[in-house]
């Protein structure tokens, strides 16, 4: 079982095995609607086909880059300073303006939101 990489107040992380223990014994589609931090979606067995989906914009870029960006992703990640207000400000700024229209923002974004999420809410 993996576990998510991201704390998320009001996540299925203690409820995963009871949700899991309910679907049914066939299915090849799995659509997660309110995904989170993707708790369930990260303990229950593959499927061909799989659908990450939240309301939270940040979310999903962050699952997004991590997929299908990793070697920028953990390029970004070379560069986190561990204690620097000036970095956690300029993070807290992207994680603000929520704005996805450069290209080359989407790791930083999804950097800025692993480094937020314990004070997101």
């Amino acid at each position: 079982m993996v576990n998510s990489m991201i704390p998320w107040i009001g996540g299925k992380r203690l409820m995963r095995e009871f949700l899991i223990a309910r679907f049914p014994p066939h299915y090849d589609k799995y659509v997660e609607v309110f995904g989170g931090a993707g708790w369930v979606l990260f303990a229950k067995k593959p499927e061909r086909f799989e659908v990450y989906n939240d309301a939270n914009s940040n979310l999903t870029n962050m699952f997004h880059v991590v997929k299908h960006k990793p070697m920028s992703f953990v390029k970004e990640l070379g560069f986190l300073p561990l204690n620097s207000r000036a970095e956690f400000d300029l993070m807290l700024d992207w994680h603000r303006k929520q704005d996805f229209s450069l290209p080359y923002q989407t790791e930083e974004m999804a950097l800025a939101k692993i480094y937020l999420s314990p004070i997101d809410f």
